[in-house]
């Protein structure tokens, strides 16, 4: 469907004060939504040619030579290329208005714009002083100022692709206009992030490791499963590899921060959303939301749910080596999740660039899930011992509460902001199951060995987190930042396990196979970070320092114990512009991964009696070295992203299995000595021709692990590499379409490998009504291609494992935005800094 586009470029003259030209626009939709990443080329028969992009607000500064004429062009992925030719006849200053009412034949009125902000393809930032100075020459010398108004054709939008930018050390995806996600979940999205991975439960892996931290909006998850977030509620993925000393160290290959769309009015008013959809699985969700603003207050809340379902099938054989022996197990299951969230916040203005907030947000979950298993034991001529199955019945419920409450203060026009964050997080947890056991001890009898039991899980969590950050620019090239964080995590964890007497139909704790266990850890960080830009080289550098104390205390056996460590974290980036198409990028980071509660836990849980678990209470934490170096080049139409990493760990923390008789295996959690990984990401994105778009990813990356002195566990070695290409193209004015293919080649862990796994996925969009009603029609692995295969090895045996899941699904989906959604805009709480510098000008202050 087609979408109008606007471009306004506003111009404000005066005399001679400046030796170039600066010229600034802003680049919106027809809804008045700036539009980030928009490639701005200016080029003239005597300079040559000059380039810049629309940051997150949709402005732009470009610093032309002098007087002459230019061609201004201004490409997006997805939009078609607009062309402006403008002419100036003298050196001048051309600055624009802060807010602009995007209409065809606007005319804005005659005021200056005053703000610190990126002014050339070099990246350097405007001086506030020196723009006070050039305000003040304009007064003094009662220039006349000219205003003049450019209109711009009028543009078709083509659904486009997540066309990757980078904002320091971000890799930032905008997938707001990514059909094959609608009406799908976060973790739909985050298949079609290249770097990510999710498996078939769920785990989310970054680089080919799971060891990854995940936020939302640069907090802690508030979501039990990242399947309850849904597709259209997101706007935008960070990535972070090698994050400054400012983010936590936690996550040995860095950071996924999940960005949500935020609707606030810039006026007084109101907008919304609402969408709905069905799953051709019988599933279905619903989600609403509603901001509005009055004066100094804001007010925004939304809410929705839905129901999830899975159907699985699983596979597993157990080749034992002495004596030879097999085991096998399949089973067929069913689940089914509902759920439902609400969130609601308020925020004042308390004074110029002073703000206040809270935020709440409840989610609630029931799940039920049920499945059959067959199992069978084979002597080494393939002939059958013994055979078992059993019912698996399970509900339970996920219920989180959060709590949030921030105050942010910007001292002056040149960037010096306090912002302090208090987050309190509660999750009540209970899983409950029942599985029905019929053992056939000798083969052909028809009589089985029953056993039925029951385990509770009961599960409360806690965290409370405390954030306070300062900013101070010493000028537009110059910033150091420094702030403290602490988090103060609780888990308690009571597992109750019973089994039922025939004999009197009671059912009757089993003290062997329950246990509780709690687990607190606290974390105190500070850090500081320094940054300079001189001319076309920039560099960061940071230190962050980390307390964590972690103590464990086992109630059933009235045991603890208690981990206490100190640790530094350097970082370092830096980044070369060469002439205006290249970049390079040099980073280096310290990571660290804590042992969670799981593999702490000491407690042998023997409720499966061929395999038993058990945590270690020994474990020490994990790091990492990180070192990347990236290389961007941009050109119209094709725009190529490549980043080479090796990562060092020590401690590596991994699943260790081993064989405690010629039946019963055994696994638990040990740190080896290292590991080491390379790697390389290949981003591709172009845009030959107006209505077609295609972007291409490809990643390789090598692992190694290093085996221990001290135990019999293996080396492994291996690669993996995962390559996708995404199309976008339009019908006519109808439709716009879009196609993704993916193939992940076969992936190393610690203690085995997956095989390839691939999947088509096709999505049809039409928008109505000015886009404020949108129908999507999503197909999802057409060919039922997305199966998972997989090995892994221990002491004395090896697993082949297969599972499949009904991956092949139909969604359609609707949605309808309402309100003022010409001043529709998404506003966080840092972009407040310079709201209010326009009145400033005027004062002249």
């Amino acid at each position: 469907m087609k979408r109008k586009v606007f471009i306004l470029l506003l111009f404000l003259t005066a005399g001679s004060l400046y030796s170039q030209t600066l010229l600034k626009g802003l680049v919106t939709d027809e809804t008045g939504k700036p539009l980030q990443g928009v490639l701005i080329i200016a080029e003239s028969g005597n300079s040559g040619i000059i380039t810049t992009e629309s940051d997150e607000t949709g402005k732009y500064t470009l610093e032309l030579p002098g007087k002459g004429k230019y061609k201004l062009e201004f490409t997006l992925i997805g939009y078609d290329r607009t062309v402006k030719e403008i002419s100036t006849e003298e050196n001048i200053l051309i600055l624009y208005p802060e807010t602009v009412k995007m209409k065809i034949t606007e005319t804005v009125s005659d005021t200056l714009y005053k703000q610190t902000e990126k002014y050339d393809n070099k990246d350097k930032e405007v001086r506030q002083d020196s723009l006070k100075n050039i305000n003040d020459k304009i007064v003094n010398d009662s220039l006349n100022i000219k205003n003049e108004t450019y209109e711009t054709d009028v543009i078709d939008v083509v659904s486009e692709l997540p066309e990757m930018t980078t904002e320091g050390e971000k890799k930032v995806f905008n997938i707001e206009n990514l059909q094959s996600t609608t009406g799908g979940t976060a973790l739909d999205v985050l298949r079609k992030i290249p770097m990510i991975d999710v498996d078939i439960n769920d785990n989310v892996t970054l680089r080919g490791t799971k060891n990854v931290l995940i936020l939302i909006d640069n907090k802690q998850m508030k979501f039990a499963s990242l399947r309850q977030i849904p597709a259209e509620t997101i706007k935008k993925v960070e990535i972070i590899t090698n994050p400054s000393a400012k983010y936590e160290a936690e996550g040995v290959t860095g950071i996924i921060n999940i960005v949500m769309k935020k609707a606030k009015p810039d006026v007084s008013g109101y907008n919304g959303n609402i969408f709905a959809g069905l799953r051709s699985n019988n599933g279905y969700y619903g989600f609403a939301g509603l901001n509005a603003k009055l004066n100094k207050w804001a007010f925004f809340g939304n809410g929705g749910g839905g129901l999830f379902k899975l159907d699985t099938k699983n596979n597993i054989r157990t080749d034992y080596f002495s004596p030879v022996s097999y085991f096998t197990g399949n089973s067929e299951g069913k689940g089914e999740n509902k759920y439902g969230f609400f969130s609601a916040g308020i925020e004042y203005e308390i004074g110029k660039n002073i703000n206040l907030g809270f935020d709440s947000y409840a989610n609630l979950t029931k799940f039920e899930n049920s499945g059959l298993t067959k199992n069978f034991n084979y002597d080494g001529g393939h002939n059958i011992l013994s055979s078992s199955d059993f019912d698996l019945n399970s509900d339970g419920n996920y219920d989180n509460y959060f709590l949030s409450t921030y105050f942010n203060s910007v001292f002056d026009g040149l960037g010096k902001e306090l912002n302090l964050d208090i987050t309190y997080v509660k999750g009540n947890d209970r899983y409950d199951s029942e599985q029905d056991y019929r053992y056939y001890d000798i083969p052909g009898v028809t009589n089985p060995r029953l056993s039925n039991q029951l385990s509770v899980t009961n599960e409360k969590n806690y965290n409370l987190k405390i954030q306070g950050d300062y900013t101070h620019p010493f000028s537009g090239e110059t910033r150091f930042e420094a702030g403290y964080k602490g988090i103060f995590r609780e888990n308690d964890n009571d597992f109750r396990f019973d089994t039922l007497n025939f004999s009197s139909q009671r059912y009757i704790t089993d003290l062997n196979l329950t246990n509780r266990f709690k687990l607190f850890e606290n974390i105190n960080a500070v850090y500081g970070t320094f940054s300079q830009k001189i001319r076309d080289f920039g560099f960061k550098m940071g230190l962050r320092l980390e307390h964590t104390l972690t103590k464990g205390y086992l109630v059933t056996n009235n045991s603890d114990f208690r981990k206490d460590y100190l640790n530094l974290f350097p970082t370092l980036s830096l980044t070369q512009k060469i002439g205006l198409q290249n970049e390079f990028q040099l980073s280096y980071s310290r990571r660290i991964m804590r042992p969670n509660i799981y593999r702490l836990n000491p407690f042998v849980n023997r409720s499966n009696t061929r395999f038993i678990y058990f945590g270690n209470p020994e474990l020490n934490p994990e790091f990492t070295d990180s070192y990347e170096f990236g290389y961007s080049f941009f050109s119209n139409p094709v725009t190529v992203n490549t980043s080479f990493f090796y990562r060092r760990s020590y401690d590596v923390i991994s699943n260790y299995s081993y064989q405690i008789d010629t039946i019963t295996t055994a696994t638990t959690y040990r740190n080896a000595s290292g590991a080491k990984s390379y790697g390389i990401d290949l981003i591709i994105s172009s845009r030959f021709v107006e209505w077609w778009n295609i972007n291409a990813n490809f990643s390789f990356y090598n692992t190694k692990f290093e085996g221990s002195v001290v135990s019999d566990y293996a080396q492994e070695e291996g690669s993996g590499w995962r390559g996708n290409i995404r199309s976008t193209f339009k019908i006519g004015s109808i439709f716009d379409v879009e196609v993704y293919y993916n193939y992940s080649g076969r992936r190393i862990n610690a203690n085995g490998f997956n095989e390839p796994m691939q999947n088509l996925d096709i999505g049809i969009k039409r928008s109505f009504f000015n886009n404020k009603l949108t129908l999507t029609l999503r197909a999802e692995d057409i060919f039922k291609t997305r199966k998972w295969e997989g090995e892994t090895s221990g002491v004395g045996f090896r697993n082949y494992i297969s599972g499949e899941w009904d991956s092949r699904l139909i969604n359609l989906s609707i949605s309808y935005r309402f309100g003022n959604t010409d001043k529709y805009y998404s506003k966080s709480k840092k972009t407040k800094a310079n709201e209010n510098e326009i009145e400033d000008v005027k004062e002249g202050r």
